[in-house]
């Protein structure tokens, strides 16, 4: 077929688009956090010193139309690994570092009246994101939702929001959350109901997301609720207390999860039970210290005993607005009754988290 361009019609839709486009403003914003570790077994049989390196990009470019319609365009690009590949040290050998950079969906902004808001696009929830440094990638670890996505349309009216749209031609989803907001404390209720019609099967996840402020100190907390079909009710619970005392810091994470002994429903966490406190010092603003222990069960099978003892001396550096680096390392001890090799191992790694 012979293409015939038609001079003047195409001029005049260069001319409407450079219009457009110089109207409209656009801008550019992005996240990364990335990372290379390597962990040394004492186990006589295999001395080598396994290397990974992870990370996770995220791009994002806003065009304002004007002060009600604005289009955020996503990109992305993260690693894969045994445990998901996520920062820091969570699986991917360092030869995977290479990864595509893969477009990851739009949103369209339209700020109807003062307080009615909606959003058309590819949505994207979460809820329950932990502030200990080994979960909070939220792509695959969250207390109550970890990153969950749909095409379709959500309105939110003070606060409260409803979604719903279609996530593969025969799975649709619905989400409902309400930001309860009360002086410099919040509550965020959500659910997420998932359902696959080809398959006949459907997936809940609810519960409630928050950070309770006392006297200038923060403790965040929330709750999780997983329900898959023909699988029982399972329940995730963690509380964060993140506490400064001038130059001395003390972050600190309690987490328990209730799983059924035959037929849980999977959640979003590795384990069914874990403890992290980390007391800190910060010598000036641009240098801290920080000395993670940990108790780990390793496993979400509260009949197994995997459980290992962390030590992480970590040094952190902010060097700039939204750049910060740290090197850390690592002891860990084996002290599970049914670890058949109770070696330790130690660990060395470096992280760079940017926002821009």
């Amino acid at each position: 077929m012979k293409t015939v361009f038609n001079f003047a019609t195409t001029a005049m839709g260069l001319a409407i688009l450079g219009t457009a486009a110089s109207a409209a403003e656009i801008s550019f914003s992005g996240f990364l956090d990335a990372d290379v570790a390597g962990y040394y077994n004492l186990d006589t049989t295999s001395k080598n010193f396994d290397l990974q390196a992870n990370h996770e990009i995220d791009l994002t470019t806003t065009v304002k139309v004007n002060d009600k319609v604005s289009v955020d365009i996503y990109a992305t690009s993260y690693t894969t690994g045994p445990t998901g590949g996520t920062v820091p040290a969570q699986g991917s050998d360092a030869e995977n570092r290479w990864t595509g950079l893969t477009y990851d969906g739009f949103v369209a902004n339209i700020q109807a009246t003062q307080d009615l808001k909606f959003r058309f696009g590819d949505l994207c929830y979460t809820a329950g994101q932990f502030n200990y440094y080994g979960y909070k990638r939220t792509i695959t670890y969250a207390v109550g939702l970890k990153e969950t996505g749909f095409r379709g349309l959500e309105a939110n009216y003070k606060g409260a929001s409803l979604a719903a749209g279609a996530d593969t031609k025969s799975t649709y989803r619905v989400y409902g959350a309400y930001d309860l907001v009360f002086g410099e404390s919040n509550i965020k209720p959500f659910a997420l109901y998932s359902s696959d019609q080809a398959e006949d099967t459907y997936s809940l996840r609810a519960g409630l997301d928050g950070t309770i402020a006392v006297g200038g100190q923060k403790i965040k907390i929330a709750y999780g609720a997983y329900k898959d079909k023909d699988d029982e009710l399972s329940h995730a619970i963690a509380v964060e207390p993140i506490l400064s005392f001038g130059s001395i810091s003390l972050a600190a994470t309690a987490f328990v999860a209730i799983l059924d002994d035959k037929d849980p429903t999977i959640i979003s966490v590795p384990e069914w039970m874990f403890f992290y406190v980390e007391p800190g010092y910060a010598f000036n603003s641009v240098f801290s210290v920080g000395l993670p222990l940990e108790y780990h069960t390793m496993t979400t099978d509260s009949d197994a005993d995997l459980s290992e003892i962390w030590a992480v001396p970590t040094a952190y550096f902010a060097l700039g607005e939204g750049f910060s680096w740290s090197i850390w390392g690592q002891s860990s001890f084996r002290i599970g009754s049914d670890i058949e090799n109770t070696d330790p191992y130690f660990g060395l790694g470096s992280e760079v988290i940017l926002s821009f």
